[in-house]
């Protein structure tokens, strides 16, 4: 694969291969893609890939999958598997945050694999609660009364009394099985109006009566008016014939450019909705009339803002519409232009174009924000460079140091992250969790978290003890014992009690943590008394 090829295309050429299920090309591929654009990229493909391959990089990329549930109904095998060896290892008190992510993908592969899937959930669902109890059919046709048990155990009761039970699972359950879950939840109100209720469709006025329903009625009508496929065409025309001004609709507009290429003449000659339509059938003077209309409204300074930036978005989002020029235009409006384009250009060309976006705050934090995630060769250096700048805008830095965290892949961006760990700029790291990170790279990031717990400034070091137990396995050596024998401290040592209470903490440092408060004499006390209440109250604590 051409390694300056644009990121759009890039991820066309993805969708192609996991669409053929084309396994040799995808393994040929995702070891060149991990390295030249990182892991988020060559994540795309594992769902193409074979059973020796997934075994060996599933691992190392689950966590930058882009749809944990599609993956599941790819390659269902090797997602539980995956899951099996996660959850193994993982404390108990970290399993609603794993299900949280992955329930979607785990009841995806219970279609085919329901007896794996229901093993999770028995030995590793959540102490207190299930997440998706719509997607837990496949289960209840394959295990009801497992399910039900799992549903029902003690430590649920008080979840299960508030949900509202999905009809579809209980049809699914069976009546023995449904009867006994009912017994456990009661129906809260079946008096609730059906799916079916909810889908029926009004009837609906003649195109030639609609001029008398407000504009927003209008619109709607007219999109259900032409919902149907095999009479879309014809209706499209008779809207349109009835009142060109119907155009306003965006439903209109989209049926007509898709199936009526007769009446682009007529429809490009007056006012249309700025949205993406189809343009397979158009000819190429009716692209060309169309982009020259767009132009003209992105340069018009009569047209509200809006206006003119949906404008400006379609132009740049569109590469047959011909690129639109950069000269002649206002910064901002140059900068809007530049982000629009920088996904369909080369990398080569798109690094230099973002980095030259300098206009507004908000256009800036897109471009830092674009330098990583199109994974641009020299993004790393242009936002070290960036971060560095004595007088940057504090927005812009966050968006630097977020677009850091977010591709922990990328050995570039982490000494951006390490110098925020000195900063204020600290929040975009501490909002991470375990999963957001590779494993291979969790013990370095919990040592980012351990330097801001360290942090001299309180508020940021209050902070990362909040975020403290997430990452409590990564941080080998935490200061409980210098944060919580400072009898100076009035403020963050709070934080540090609850970080101790509420993590996995060895006996071991919880001993010795008490002994050295104990010898402080009262105040100490008062801080042991703090520690027990916080456990006693937590039901995670073991």
């Amino acid at each position: 694969m051409d390694r300056d090829l644009p990121f759009d295309e890039r991820r066309r050429c993805y969708r192609r291969i996991v669409s053929a299920q084309a396994a040799e090309r995808a393994e040929a591929l995702i070891e060149p893609i991990r390295e030249s654009y990182g892991d988020a990229e060559a994540a795309r493909l594992l769902s193409a890939c074979g059973p020796a391959v997934l075994a060996r990089l599933l691992p190392e990329l689950s966590y930058a999958l882009p749809n944990p549930a599609r993956f599941g109904r790819y390659r269902p095998a090797a997602l539980l598997t995956e899951a099996a060896r996660q959850l193994r290892d993982l404390p108990a008190s970290e399993r609603s945050s794993w299900w949280y992510r992955w329930y979607r993908a785990v009841f995806a592969a219970a279609r085919t694999h329901p007896g794996e899937a229901m093993e999770l959930l028995e030995r590793y669902a959540p102490a207190g609660h299930v997440f998706g109890l719509h997607e837990l059919a496949p289960l209840a046709a394959a295990h009801p009364d497992r399910l039900v048990d799992v549903l029902t155990a003690p430590g649920r009761a008080a979840w299960l009394r508030y949900q509202r039970l999905p009809e579809g699972l209980l049809r699914r359950l069976g009546p023995d099985p449904a009867a006994r879950l009912l017994r456990a939840a009661p129906p809260r109100d079946r008096s609730a109006p059906s799916v079916a209720d909810a889908r029926r469709i009004p009837a609906l006025p003649p195109p030639v009566r609609l001029g008398a329903l407000p504009e927003p009625a209008r619109h709607r009508a007219i999109e259900l008016w032409l919902r149907d496929p095999s009479t879309r065409a014809e209706r499209a025309g008779a809207v349109f014939a009835a009142d060109p001004a119907n155009l306003a609709a965006p439903g209109l507009w989209r049926a007509v450019a898709a199936r009526r290429p007769d009446l682009l003449d007529a429809a490009l000659a007056g006012p249309f909705p700025l949205v993406r339509v189809r343009r397979r059938d158009w000819e190429p003077r009716h692209v060309a009339a169309y982009a020259a209309r767009l132009d003209s409204i992105t340069r018009d300074p009569g047209r509200p803002a809006a206006q003119r930036n949906a404008a400006l978005r379609l132009l740049a989002t569109s590469p047959d519409l011909g690129r639109p020029s950069l000269t002649g235009r206002p910064g901002e409006e140059r900068d809007w232009v530049a982000l629009g384009l920088a996904r369909h250009l080369p990398p080569s060309e798109a690094g230099p174009l973002l980095a030259s976006v300098r206009g507004s705050v908000s256009g800036q934090q897109q471009a830092v924000r674009l330098l990583a995630h199109l994974a641009l060769p020299d993004g790393p250096e242009v936002l070290w460079r960036r971060w560095q700048e004595p007088d940057l805008h504090r927005d812009v830095r966050a968006a630097i140091v977020e677009a850091a965290r977010r591709h922990p892949d990328r050995p570039g961006l982490w000494r951006i992250l390490r110098a925020a760990t000195a900063r204020e700029d600290v929040a975009p790291i501490l909002a991470a969790i375990p999963a957001d990170v590779p494993e291979s790279r969790r013990l370095d990031y919990g040592a980012l978290i351990a330097a801001a717990c360290d942090s001299p400034d309180d508020a940021t070091a209050v902070a990362a003890w909040a975020a403290f137990p997430a990452w409590a396995r990564y941080i080998p050596n935490p200061a409980f014992l210098e944060r919580l024998t400072d009898l100076e401290d009035d403020r963050v040592w709070r934080a540090t009690a609850r970080a101790l209470a509420v993590s996995d903490t060895p006996a071991d440092l919880m001993t010795e943590v008490l002994r050295a408060l104990a010898a402080l004499g009262v105040p100490g006390r008062r801080r042991i008394e703090l520690i027990a209440e916080i456990r006693t109250s937590n039901p995670a604590v073991s």
